[in-house]
């Protein structure tokens, strides 16, 4: 069963994501975000297939990166986790010329 947080629009800000609804997902259960990362992951292989032939132009997994990464947030706060947030590296978004200029 595939629940996918629902996006709302954003107030304000528009260059602002919008804020993520996650009440259809059931964070007791260990597949919980499952969904979310199996798109980011399907996202990410697109990505590197392209990057490896110098291809990729933009970080265009990033916005699925992001909602997975706020479903695993909210998982962890499900289960009194939070404090784990603390130990996650930020994702670095380099641009991606640098990252060809350093493999040359």
């Amino acid at each position: 069963m595939s629940q996918q947080p629902k996006e709302e629009a954003a107030p304000g800000d528009a260059s602002s994501s919008p804020p993520l609804d996650f009440s259809g997902i059931d964070f007791s259960k260990p597949e919980a975000c499952l969904d979310l990362k199996e798109e980011h992951d399907q996202c990410f292989h697109v990505w590197l297939a392209k990057f490896v032939k110098g291809e990729a132009q933009t970080d265009e997994c990033k916005p699925s990166w992001e909602r997975y990464r706020a479903c695993t947030a909210e998982k962890l706060k499900h289960h009194g986790l939070s404090h784990l947030q603390d130990q996650w590296k930020k994702p670095d978004w380099a641009d991606l010329d640098t990252i060809r200029r350093k493999k040359d």
